[in-house]
């Protein structure tokens, strides 16, 4: 009976959980109530790595998402190369921030760390 409850309660939780991810990576999260652009993934396997390429937009101030992207990636087990470049394991992380009319879009790309 516990069993049946644990599942019940871990699929209705993860069913309707408000916690998402960026399209393709499985645990950089999105900033509160952005979205992710659902054309925008782009996935490439090499035998050098993975080229990896997603964005989210919505209508938060940019600095509030550099400032919490800042803050999470390195828990993440991402260290900051500079501001918009993190490294983990064999991996570069390069994060573009833009504001277009009165959107906010950030760029997540992953590649080869070289």
């Amino acid at each position: 009976m516990k069993f049946l409850l644990f599942f019940y309660f871990f699929f209705f939780n993860l069913l309707f959980s408000q916690e998402s991810f960026v399209n393709g990576f499985d645990d950089i999260p999105i900033y509160k109530n952005m979205q992710n652009d659902q054309d925008s993934l782009i996935l490439f396997d090499t035998i050098n790595g993975r080229y990896l390429s997603s964005e989210i937009v919505g209508k938060e101030k940019m600095e509030d998402v550099r400032k919490f992207y800042l803050e999470v990636l390195p828990n993440l087990g991402w260290r900051m190369e500079n501001e918009n470049i993190f490294l983990r394991d064999s991996e570069k992380l390069e994060i573009n921030y833009f504001k277009e009319e009165n959107d906010t879009r950030i760029i997540f790309s992953i590649s080869p760390k070289k």
